[in-house]
């Protein structure tokens, strides 16, 4: 089984939001885009015990902003108007947040448990919504809270919407199954679907100390000892030792003085006995006393580093939620939600976790190419995984199949998996294979920007920055700007992307080079995507190549970083370089550096200040991105 769908309506910062799930999803975007939003969604359905135990009752702070506002204003507007009649509000809806998820791919064990849920007549999708909304009339005259916002709106108390309240207190929660609202689903059935869910502000270190009832690694070994031998081994042990110490002359003396002592004091005189012990102890008072220790120094876990605790803790989770099992319950699903695996690893550590994450789930178990050996096909069926993350590291070496990217869309949060829209014709295998190789750490940033330029090659990545801090007295970081590198011309590769749904400004500069007929240059790319102008603007140079126009421009300035460029050539050239009298040509100035693009661009840019003429082509580029 697993969730194919989720909708969320009027939670946080999704109002209307929709996206597909698969059996592992990455969810990627930039900060605030509701990925831990998304996952909270999730556990107020499936959030039970491990470390997560989100509180189904929300608080005013969990509705949608602007729903929230909205249904403000239309009651401050009649509050206004002098009306006070219930039936003059009863149009107005109030906020509720309503979380749907799909259920697909069952077996038979799951079919079972979700008999009730079904939504379809061939019985292969079923559907558990979460609701949170008011049980009784807001409006209504027997209602306390219209009536006491009625008298504070008189009396002065209600000058602005930020002083109109939700009564939280007339809201209630339900869990139903398929599409009636009276099924509400029993928690005995729910609690076979476990969720453990890893958030980004994990306590690794506390988790991984069994000193406590609620810790993760208490639990585990509460398990083991409940499903095995070795609890029953030690408490025959700790029954030899009373044993001992019965006979033990040290203890033996410490009885007899306190003996004495407690005869000479109480009233009971012989009557009384002392004796030493070891109490009875339960599982869980025995593992508290287990410490866990890791590397070839066996350091206890509070002296490794965050990033070690960190990997320790997902194996940990991951090895609980494998052997969850209990001999008085079923687990028939797991969803294992994991934000920011990334936390305090090196590159190195995050390349690798991504791959094992991958490894944890077989994407192709209904093909028969499995991973796991011959149980593949139960294993990844009662398993899902959701994954959030903000590092490039991890999104370059995890299926582009499985990734998805939340943006912004004019306000509405929408989810795009990076493939989606691309067919099995071969035009779009040639992208989808060019991507899956240069798809690198460094240009997956283009998915946590809320604008991207796209440039040729190294010079126009070195110098574009300084251009757009000139123009615009700001920096890209500032204004949440990537800059991708496509090497070449490999535009459409990238464009094609942000074409088939994943609706961020780009903009494209290029060289015009007309005596070429590549399909990435920008005669070519102007007609592609002429139809998508209002989001991609193609900006190229108006002479052959960037550096031409960068001359043209700027031909005091050239002159001294042609020289700086070409300072240890034959004097000849620098003679021409350096002479004042003579106008040298944008063709001269070219061939001087045309086999040193890179050496010239870093050179320019300590030239770069605010009377440097930017190339109009990439100004309006600019003027593209700001409006």
């Amino acid at each position: 089984m697993r969730i194919s769908n989720i909708t969320i309506n009027g939670y946080r910062n999704f109002e209307q939001f929709n996206m597909d799930l698969k059996q592992f999803t990455l969810v990627i975007g930039e900060n605030n885009i509701g990925k831990t939003n998304l996952l909270n969604a999730l556990g107020l359905i499936f959030g039970q015990e491990i470390s997560i135990h989100r509180k189904r009752i929300l608080t005013s702070e969990d509705f949608n902003y602007k729903m929230l506002t909205n249904y403000k204003e239309e009651v401050f507007k009649l509050l206004e108007q002098g009306k006070n009649d219930p039936k003059d509000f009863e149009d107005i809806k109030p906020p509720e947040v309503k979380i749907e998820v799909t259920l697909t791919n069952f077996n038979e064990d799951q079919e079972a448990v979700v008999a009730d849920w079904f939504t379809n007549r061939e019985l292969t999708e079923a559907k558990i919504t979460y609701c949170f909304a008011p049980n009784i009339a807001l409006f209504d005259e027997k209602s306390k809270w219209f009536n006491e916002l009625k008298a504070n709106y008189e009396d002065g108390h209600i000058e602005k919407l930020e002083n109109i309240e939700i009564p939280i207190s007339y809201y209630r929660y339900k869990i139903y199954g398929g599409d009636n609202s009276t099924k509400q689903i029993d928690y005995y059935f729910l609690n076979m679907f476990k969720m453990e869910f890893l958030d980004a502000l994990r306590d690794a270190q506390r988790e991984l100390v069994s000193q406590n009832d609620y810790r993760l690694l208490n639990r585990i070994l509460k398990n083991k000892a409940d499903s095995g031998n070795v609890f029953k081994e030690l408490q025959e042990d700790l029954t030899k030792l009373n044993e001992k110490i019965k006979i033990d002359k040290d203890v033996q003396g410490l009885r007899d003085e306190l003996f004495k002592l407690l005869k000479e004091i109480s009233l009971s005189g012989e009557k009384e006995k002392v004796n030493f012990r070891f109490s009875a102890l339960e599982s869980s008072d025995l593992f508290k006393r287990l410490s866990l220790f890791y590397g070839d120094d066996q350091l206890n876990i509070d002296k490794n580093g965050l990033g070690k605790n960190n990997l320790l803790y997902i194996a940990l989770v991951l090895s609980h939620l494998e052997n969850l099992e209990k001999e008085n319950q079923k687990i028939f699903y797991r969803l294992i939600a994991i934000e920011e695996p990334e936390a305090h690893l090196h590159p190195h550590l995050q390349k690798y976790l991504s791959t094992q994450l991958d490894k944890q789930i077989c994407e192709n178990f209904q093909s028969g190419n499995c991973k796991h050996g011959v149980d593949c096909k139960q294993k990844c069926k009662d398993k899902q995984i959701i994954v959030t993350s903000h590092s490039t590291h991890i999104t370059s070496h995890l299926p582009l199949e499985n990734t998805a990217i939340l943006f912004d869309d004019c306000g509405d949060v929408k989810a795009h998996y990076i493939l989606k829209g691309f067919d099995y014709k071969a035009e779009s295998q040639k992208h989808v294979k060019y991507l899956k190789k240069y798809l690198t750490a460094t240009n997956s940033t283009m998915f946590f920007a809320r604008k991207i330029i796209m440039v040729e090659g190294i010079s126009e990545q070195i110098l574009i920055p300084k251009f757009y801090e000139i123009h615009t007295d700001r920096t890209l970081e500032k204004d949440g700007i990537t800059l991708i590198n496509v090497n070449g011309v490999a535009f459409k590769h990238f464009l094609e992307i942000i074409k088939h749904g994943y609706y961020k400004k780009c903009l494209v500069i290029t060289d015009s080079d007309t005596n070429t007929k590549m399909e990435n240059r920008a005669a070519n790319l102007e007609e592609d995507y002429k139809q998508l102008n209002e989001l991609i603007s193609i900006e190229k140079t108006q002479e052959s190549t960037f550096e031409k126009d960068i001359i043209k421009d700027n031909l005091n300035v050239i002159r001294k970083v042609l020289a700086e460029t070409r300072k240890f050539k034959i004097k000849k050239l620098l003679k021409l370089i350096k002479n004042e009298q003579r106008e040298m040509t944008i063709e001269e100035g070219f061939d001087l550096i045309k086999n040193h693009k890179s050496e010239f661009a870093f050179n320019l840019s300590d030239y770069v200040s605010g009377d440097f003429n930017v190339p109009q082509y990439i100004k309006a580029g600019f003027e593209f991105l700001k409006d």
